[in-house]
């Protein structure tokens, strides 16, 4: 019998190596493995691991256990069947990765109480190797601060940390773990008090919160002068002495914030960023004097001297309140303009987020007073309702621009209505080789207040 397996695996063992895949070269093989492992690989379909890979045959499985690469990135998602899980195969695959940069990753299915004592066993493990800690993204439980005091973490240089759903930000430091973190680059604390512990600021490009007040928010660019990137969710009142003179920082390149109330704006008056390049602004107050809200940006863009290329704006705004921004702004590339229908202004004229105004002077066959606006324009994304006297200025505007010296590359609306020639034109526009997507939908009102 023992003669008959042999002959069995030695017969299977010659009809794989029939196949075109046993010929390719072991450095091959070893680069297709890390393409199926990675998330990039979106073709592979369930889940692929080195186990997995390892199990197909002796010569994969001898691949698969000498790359320490297919073991370095870690994806943990505790549930409530994870009660058995087993800390042995956590130290064996970290073991695996041997030396290799670790990329890790650790959520729940759901908060409860013993996924959350599970996840505090799970970082007591992965801590036996913070020295290979690259990037870590954790849901942390208050229980795991003191384990993460003083870690040495000599090559890290990205911490996202999420506290427990029910933390209140204002009662929750984050732990004090920044301390040996000469490589830190990046960081994204939610439901943290954010200024409640030592973080090496200076070294900092890129940091992301989930609120932060006026004050912290001044604090942060005085702070950080290297920062590049910066993405707060809410940024809401609090009473600050500003500076005689516009806070400038040298170094901001992208800008993503969200401001909640009208007074909240106010913070804008008192920056400057020469280096901005992707501005993103999103305004939730949802009251109707759009004016403001308009102005104040236009104000920063002028005061600031930088030649942004990305416009995000989401808010409720008319049209023709958005000109004197286009007009701060000729470099531009890409514009998104979205609008939110809230029960504030859920009546047609405060919809009107597009005019046939505004589009006539983003049209260069309407330009016969040189005053087009955002003349290098590339793609255009809008959110929001068309008007029935827009569409047809809409077509104007997208076939002068397909046809213009900077021609425009790509179109994307979101809305509930289009007319036959607003449609006919955007398969044209299609079939000219720009890239084209059109979502139909109905608005919903959203409550912001």
């Amino acid at each position: 019998m023992q003669n008959l397996i042999r002959r069995r695996v030695q017969l299977k063992s010659r009809i794989n190596g029939l196949s075109p895949i046993s010929v390719l070269p072991t450095e091959v093989l070893t680069y297709i493995f890390r393409l199926a492992i990675t998330k990039e690989a979106a073709f592979v379909r369930g889940k692929t691991t080195p186990l997995l890979l390892g199990g197909v045959c002796n010569k994969w499985r001898s691949i698969a256990w000498s790359t320490p690469l297919l073991w370095n990135k870690l994806t943990l998602r505790v549930s409530s069947k994870s009660s058995c899980w087993r800390p042995d195969l956590l130290h064996y695959w970290l073991l695996r990765a041997g030396t290799s940069p670790l990329y890790i990753s650790v959520d729940a299915e759901h908060e409860t109480e013993s996924t959350l004592s599970i996840i505090k066993d799970i970082v007591i493990v992965l801590m036996t190797r913070s020295e290979y800690w690259r990037s870590v993204d954790f849901l942390l439980p208050r229980s795991c601060h003191d384990m993460l005091k003083d870690v040495p973490l000599p090559i890290i240089k990205r911490v996202v940390l999420r506290p427990p759903m029910c933390t209140i930000s204002a009662f929750n430091n984050p732990p004090p773990m920044f301390t040996a973190a000469p490589e830190l680059r990046e960081v994204e604390l939610f439901r943290y008090e954010v200024f409640a512990t030592f973080l090496p600021w200076v070294q900092l490009q890129h940091f992301k919160s989930q609120s932060m007040t006026i004050r912290n928010f001044l604090q942060l660019l005085q702070v950080s002068s290297n920062l590049e990137i910066c993405d707060i969710d809410n940024i809401y009142f609090s009473d600050v002495p500003y500076p005689s003179s516009p806070l400038s920082h040298q170094s901001l390149r992208r800008l993503n914030v969200g401001i909640g109330k009208r007074k909240a704006l106010v913070f804008l008056d008192h920056v400057a960023f020469p280096a901005l390049r992707d501005l993103k602004v999103s305004y939730y107050d949802g009251d109707e004097d759009s004016d403001s809200f308009t102005q104040t940006v236009a104000s920063l863009i002028r005061r600031s001297k930088c030649d942004l290329y990305s416009l995000d704006i989401s808010k409720y705004f008319a049209g023709d309140n958005l000109i004197p921004i286009l007009q701060a702004i000729p470099s531009l590339r890409h514009l998104c303009l979205g609008t939110w229908l809230t029960r504030k202004n859920s009546g047609q004229q405060a919809v009107r987020a597009l005019t046939a105004d505004l589009l006539r002077r983003l049209t260069p066959d309407y330009d016969s007073l040189g005053s087009l606006l955002l003349p290098n324009l590339k793609s255009l994304v809008y959110q929001g309702i068309i008007p029935d006297d827009c569409q047809y200025p809409l077509v104007d505007f997208l076939r002068s621009r397909s046809k213009s010296i900077t021609r425009l590359l790509s179109i994307k609306l979101l809305q509930d209505q289009c007319c036959s020639h607003l449609r006919e034109q955007l398969h044209q526009l299609l079939a000219d080789g720009i890239r084209v997507e059109y979502f139909v939908s109905v608005p919903q009102l959203t409550d912001f207040y």
